[in-house]
């Protein structure tokens, strides 16, 4: 009878869960791309914070891609070269 979607019928917690694991991919690569196009290091706290939430990110992205789309494979895949572009940085 209703003409309209509910939120609970748009949002599903696959998107939602890659969503938020793509934003700490997104903050990473706005640091490195600030540091190497204007030379500026504008992510002024710890990197361990980073590494934790690309940590994070890695299976998140990897339950969206089990439960909804196989797109976030792909961002599964993104994260985890992340985590090793960050972690052989740091090294």
């Amino acid at each position: 009878m209703k003409d309209q979607l509910e939120w609970i019928d748009i949002i599903d917690p696959p998107m939602v869960c890659g969503v938020l694991s793509v934003l700490p991919c997104a903050y990473v690569g706005a640091c490195v791309l600030a540091d190497e196009v204007f030379r500026v290091w504008w992510c002024k706290e710890s990197p361990v914070y980073a590494l934790i939430g690309i940590f994070l990110s890695v299976p998140l992205s990897a339950v969206a891609g089990a439960y909804g789309s196989r797109f976030w494979w792909l961002v599964t895949a993104i994260s985890a070269g992340v985590l090793l572009f960050l972690m052989f940085r740091l090294h």
